[in-house]
């Protein structure tokens, strides 16, 4: 495989997986409300998504990093810089829906607290809704860095499918579970949940793992993800332990995609993250202005879906123009 190749279906299943994270948080599911056999299967394409997204998004560092000699720790950090820098945009963009919505705490608390408040919920929590996913990546992608140097890549994947395993295994009684909890977030939607898909993304992005996928036939990944779905719809508590040979198949898919027009990979590459950080602040936004998207979730869903396309435009329009330049860290 060639160094520098673009994966064109990568930027195609990132922006896919944007829109199966919208569907998660306006509750698309409910619509097929007493078909519960659907709403398994529907809940199963629902927990790819934001694997996915750790998946890709360490990928390209990885990536970048194997086919560098030298510089290696330069890269990781140009990386974690960029993260700040999108994340800390973000924030001041949506910084009123934070203080009115997400944290009002920190307007009633002694400055100090609100900046160690302020630095807990950046790298262990969120700062606005589905921001944690940000904040996993400036801890966990440094953590399997580090993991890597240590252990290689014949056991990189040993730790983190423990913490996995740890996480989402059904029982009352984790000790360790419960006391990240109540002292910095749940765990599910903390850093040491996307360990696993950050080390995938690191396996991902060895010469040897994708050449592989080159020559591998695309139908027997479809194959997989479709079996993945029949377990966990029989076998729903197990459906963590599917996921995972769910979302490998599905990046599979994504890099053996045909090539798209240009002028859609130029689109749905910032638009990926451009739906995805602002989007469960306008649905929060949306429902407090009108109880009728409380009950009606297919209506909600395209409306969100309208306001952020539009957002996106006026964004990907104006970030050439001299005052608005800026517009550029958004993603």
């Amino acid at each position: 495989m060639e160094k520098n190749k673009v994966i064109y279906g990568f930027d195609i299943l990132k922006f896919i997986m944007a829109l199966v994270v919208v569907n998660i948080h306006t509750e698309l599911i409910n619509v097929a409300d007493g078909y519960q056999n659907v709403q398994y299967a529907w809940a199963f394409i629902s927990d790819l998504a934001v694997p996915i997204f750790f998946v890709l998004s360490s990928y390209f560092l990885f990536r970048k990093q194997r086919n560098c000699i030298k510089g290696k720790a330069s890269i990781l950090k140009k990386y974690i810089i960029r993260l700040l820098k999108l994340y800390g945009y973000w924030c001041i963009v949506l910084l009123p829906a934070i203080l009115k919505l997400w944290h009002s705490e920190y307007l009633n608390v002694p400055i100090v607290e609100a900046v160690s408040l302020f630095f807990k919920n950046t790298l262990f929590a969120y700062q606005f809704g589905a921001s944690w996913f940000l904040g996993a990546l400036l801890l966990g992608v440094p953590l399997i860095w580090f993991l890597y140097k240590i252990l290689g890549d014949r056991f990189l994947w040993v730790i983190p499918l423990i913490v996995y395993i740890y996480i989402f295994m059904p029982d009352d009684h984790k000790v360790i579970y419960d006391w990240y909890k109540n002292n910095l977030q749940t765990p599910n939607l903390s850093f040491p949940a996307a360990l696993l898909w950050i080390a995938i993304g690191h396996y991902f992005s060895h010469p040897k793992v994708t050449s592989m996928i080159e020559y591998c036939k695309t139908k027997y990944f479809v194959i997989v993800i479709l079996i993945m779905m029949v377990l966990s719809i029989f076998l729903p508590k197990e459906r963590y332990l599917f996921i995972i040979p769910g979302v490998i198949s599905t990046v599979v898919l994504g890099y053996r995609m045909p090539r798209a027009q240009k002028i859609w990979r130029k689109w749905m590459r910032p638009c990926s993250i451009l739906f995805y950080c602002p989007h469960l602040t306008l649905i929060v936004v949306l429902k407090a202005v009108s109880p009728f998207f409380e009950v009606h979730q297919f209506i909600l869903y395209i409306t969100v879906l309208v306001c952020l396309s539009i957002m996106a435009f006026f964004i990907l329009r104006l970030e050439n123009k001299t005052y608005f330049k800026w517009l550029r860290n958004l993603y």
